[in-house]
């Protein structure tokens, strides 16, 4: 029951009375870390990049992509996007990252430099990584990595629809 399940966390609420909504959302907000602004870097201001520094993560977590990273090849290299999120030169990442509170990146480049890309981040002390490359990434057991292959997403979604005969 969920009065068994929430006991495990302590008195959550009163014997006869329930829960008071309020004191369950801020309790449960400062155990799954919403309470704090969790700042991310960005590696890889392509398209997909892109849609993600613009993507509204802090609408409902309190998390902001707050420095970007690419190749000095790209022209957005050196500008602001319009959200406010400067993009810099990947090989100013290890220094930037040093002087702020960055633990969590996102990758978004190619399967051919996705793993250099790791190593980079791993050097710098980034502990999260969130992996839009198609790459098993190679990292150390302190780091840890959800990868998000959107060509299985896709042949999963494809594959379902066909269970259900939608064409």
């Amino acid at each position: 029951t969920i009065r068994r399940d929430f006991s495990l966390f302590g008195e959550l609420g009163r014997r006869g009375y329930g829960y008071e909504t309020r004191a369950l959302r801020d309790f449960f907000g400062e155990l799954l870390g919403q309470d704090q602004e969790t700042h991310i870097a960005l590696v890889g201001v392509g398209n997909l990049g892109r849609a993600l520094i613009n993507y509204e993560f802090q609408n409902r977590n309190k998390m902001r992509v707050t420095q970007a990273y690419d190749v000095p090849e790209n022209p957005l290299v050196g500008t602001t996007t319009s959200t406010g999120v400067p993009i810099y030169d990947i090989a100013d990442f290890s220094k930037n990252i040093k002087d702020s509170k960055i633990k969590t990146a996102i990758i978004s480049v190619n399967k051919e430099n996705a793993q250099e890309v790791a190593d980079i981040l791993v050097k710098a002390g980034i502990k999260g990584i969130l992996n839009f490359s198609p790459l098993r990434l190679q990292v150390p057991e302190d780091v840890v990595v959800q990868s998000i292959d959107l060509t299985k997403e896709l042949q999963t979604l494809l594959f379902f629809m066909s269970n259900k005969d939608i064409k």
